[in-house]
C-alpha cells in the first residue's frame, strides 16, 4: 500500500505492507517539486511516476492513497445527541445525511454542489457518533487526474490533518490508557491538532507558520500555545472533560534536542502531561531498519498507508464517497420467485377469461332484451312521429316542457298589439310585416313602414320596449328619408324579440 504525501515543495512516499496483522515499511522514496509542478496535475503526475519508475518499479502496481491539504477539507463529529433520531441499528437515514451535509456546506462557506461528502460509520454503532468529511470537489477531481497520469491505482482520497491524527495514534505506547487526549504534530512549517475522547477525534485543527517553532520567545511557538488554549477553552465553555495527555509527534528538522526542549515547555505552557511519539512505533522495518530520523517527514504518508491497509482507524475516501451505507444484499434463489411470477400470472389470465365471460353473458342478456321489446319501441317511435305533426297546430306554450307544448304562434294576438301600439295612420303606416324565427329557435318580427316625422318612430320603440309581447326591439337600419313621398317623407324598420309566454287580447 502506497500513502502519498504531495506538498508544494516535494513529493513523500512510504510503501507499506501488512504482515501477521502488523505494518512493516517497505521503504521511502522523496523527490522535490517546484511550484509550477504542484499546480499543474499533468506535470506533477509525471513526476510521480518517474520517481517511482526510477527507485521502485514495482510500486506502480501497488494501491495507494493520497491526501489532500487539510485547507481542502474538514471535518465534524456529530455526537449521540444530534443522531440519536437519526440512527437506526447503526445506519443513518438518507434525510438525515442529507442535513448534515447541507450544515456541513455552510460551515465551509462553499455551495454543496462544489464540496464532496463522505461519512464515516467506523464505530458508529458502539460510539453513537458519525464523522462527516467535507472536500473542495476540485481539489479531488486534480488528483484524480494526476493519478491516472502517474498509472497509479489510486483507491482513496483522504485529508492529511487526519492522516497525520491517525499515524500519530497508531504510534501510542499500548500503556498510554488516557481516553482523552491531544494529539499534536509540528512540522517546520505547520502544525496538525487534534482533540480526541476514546480515541475518536473530536475536532481537528491546523495553521502554518512564517518560522519554525522554537524558544519560548519564538512567534511561531506563541502563536502554537495561543491556539492550543482556544481549543480547551473551547471544551471548558462546552463543560467537556479536559485532555489527560499531549502526544506530541514531529516532522524533519526537530534533532539536536530541539524536539525534547519543544516537548518540556508545552508540558509547563499546557499544565498536560507530555508524551513524544517516534513513527516507528508499532512498524516493522525489513533489514536494515530504516532510522526514526528519516520516518519523520514521512507521517501523514505512513497515516494514509495504515488506513488503506485497513488498520483500527478513522477516515475518509474522498474518491469514492459512499455517504449512505448501502443495504446488505440477500441473495436468493430464482426458483421460488419463477413459481410465484407463474401463479400470479396464472392467476391474471383466470380474472381476465372470468371477465370476460360476464360481459359476454351481460351482453347477450342485453341483446334479448332489446329484440323482445322492439315491437313495442316501434309503437313509441310512431306515436311520437304522430305527436310532432300535431304539435304544430297547437298553441305555444313555455309553462310545459318544450315536447309537450305547440309551437303555434297567436298571429292575431301580434297584430292586436301591434295596432294597439302603432302611430295613429295620420302619423305612420305599415309597408311590410316580416315574422320569422332566427338561428337559435326565437320568432323575430321585422316591421318596416314611412312616417311624417322622425319623433313618431322613437315613440313608436319606446312603446314596444314598455309591452309585454315584444323585447329588445331595435332598429334594423337607419331612419331613411323617401324623395317620392312628400306626405310621409321617412322610412323605418325595427326588429324585436316575440315573449311568447305572454297572452294579449283586442
Amino acid at each position: 500500500m502506497l500513502g502519498i504525501d504531495l506538498t508544494k515543495e516535494d513529493i513523500r512516499l512510504v510503501c507499506l505492507r501488512r504482515r501477521s496483522g502488523k505494518a512493516m515499511v517497505e521503504g521511502v522514496l522523496r523527490a522535490p517539486i517546484t511550484l509550477a509542478q504542484a499546480s499543474d496535475s499533468q506535470a506533477l503526475g509525471l513526476a510521480l511516476q518517474q520517481l517511482i519508475s526510477r527507485h521502485h518499479p514495482a510500486w506502480i502496481e501497488q494501491p495507494a492513497v493520497i491526501i489532500l491539504d487539510s485547507s481542502q477539507g474538514m471535518v465534524r463529529r456529530f455526537p449521540s445527541e444530534r443522531l440519536k433520531t437519526y440512527l437506526h441499528h447503526g445506519r443513518l437515514q438518507r434525510s438525515a445525511a442529507d442535513t448534515l451535509t447541507r450544515e456541513m456546506a455552510r460551515m465551509f462557506l462553499a455551495p454543496a454542489a462544489q464540496m464532496v461528502f463522505d461519512i464515516d460509520y467506523h464505530r458508529a454503532e458502539e460510539a453513537g457518533t458519525l464523522l462527516i468529511g467535507a472536500a473542495n470537489k476540485s481539489e479531488v477531481d486534480f488528483y484524480r487526474r494526476m493519478a491516472h497520469v502517474a498509472g497509479l491505482r489510486l483507491e482513496r482520497l483522504e485529508l492529511r490533518s487526519m492522516a497525520a491524527m491517525n499515524s500519530v495514534l497508531f504510534s501510542k505506547k499500548p500503556e498510554l490508557q488516557e481516553n482523552h487526549l491531544v494529539a499534536l504534530y509540528i512540522e517546520s512549517n505547520q502544525a496538525e491538532i487534534s482533540l480526541h475522547d476514546h480515541s475518536d477525534p473530536g475536532r481537528l485543527a491546523f495553521f502554518r507558520f512564517d518560522n519554525p517553532p522554537g524558544d519560548v520567545s519564538n512567534s511561531s511557538y506563541r502563536e502554537l500555545i495561543e491556539q492550543l488554549h482556544q481549543l480547551l477553552n473551547t471544551l471548558r465553555l462546552r463543560q467537556e472533560t479536559q485532555p489527560q495527555r499531549l502526544l506530541l509527534s514531529f516532522g524533519e528538522g526537530f534533532g539536536s534536542g530541539r524536539d525534547k526542549d519543544l516537548a518540556r515547555q508545552l508540558e509547563l505552557d499546557m499544565e498536560i502531561p507530555v508524551t513524544m511519539i517516534e513513527p516507528e512505533t508499532g512498524l516493522t522495518s525489513p533489514s536494515p531498519p530504516i532510522p526514526s530520523d528519516s520516518l519523520r517527514g514521512y507521517q501523514p504518508a505512513l497515516g494514509a498507508a495504515l488506513q488503506g491497509l485497513e488498520f483500527d482507524l478513522r477516515g475518509f475516501n474522498f474518491l469514492h464517497p459512499h455517504g449512505m451505507r448501502p443495504e446488505k444484499r440477500i441473495l436468493t434463489s430464482w426458483r421460488p420467485w419463477l413459481a410465484l411470477t407463474a401463479a400470479v400470472v396464472l392467476a391474471v389470465i383466470i380474472f381476465f377469461l372470468y371477465l370476460v365471460g360476464q360481459r359476454r353473458a351481460q351482453l347477450n342478456n342485453i341483446n334479448e332484451q332489446i329484440t323482445l321489446r322492439q315491437p313495442k319501441m316501434e309503437q313509441i317511435q310512431q306515436a311520437q312521429e304522430n305527436w310532432n305533426l300535431f304539435r304544430t297546430f297547437l298553441a305555444a306554450d313555455e309553462n310545459l316542457p318544450p315536447l309537450q307544448t305547440g309551437s303555434r304562434l297567436s298571429t292575431l294576438d301580434i297584430l292586436c298589439e301591434l295596432t294597439r301600439l302603432f302611430p295613429d295612420t295620420q302619423d305612420a303606416y305599415i309597408t311590410e310585416l316580416l315574422l320569422q324565427q332566427n338561428k337559435s329557435g326565437a320568432w323575430e318580427i321585422t316591421i318596416t313602414g314611412n312616417v311624417r316625422q322622425s319623433e313618431f318612430h322613437t315613440a313608436f320603440i319606446d312603446r314596444l320596449l314598455s309591452s309585454q309581447l315584444f323585447r329588445d326591439p331595435r332598429q334594423a337600419g337607419p331612419l331613411l328619408q323617401v324623395a317620392d313621398n312628400e306626405l310621409y317623407p321617412y322610412s323605418f324598420s325595427i326588429t324585436c324579440t316575440l315573449r311568447r309566454n305572454t297572452v294579449t287580447t283586442p
